[in-house]
């Protein structure tokens, strides 16, 4: 996340990462929506409530293929 506000010179950052846990698919759990979400947010996204929800819509809706 510090590298994140460092690299966009802002404190108003939101990291949202949705990945596939391929350690299950190759131990045979056939479970092929097994995924996590992980989420970290800083200034206006972690303190606005009406602005993380904006951009968790956005993620969650441009996430999903």
């Amino acid at each position: 996340m510090e590298a994140m506000k460092v690299i966009v010179e802002s404190d108003d950052v939101a990291v949202y990462i949705d990945a596939v846990h391929t350690c299950l698919s190759t131990r045979g759990i056939t479970d092929t929506g097994a995924s996590t979400v992980t989420l970290a947010t800083s200034g206006k996204f972690h303190d606005d409530p009406s602005v993380r929800r904006e951009f968790l819509a956005i993620a969650n809706r441009t996430g999903k293929k």
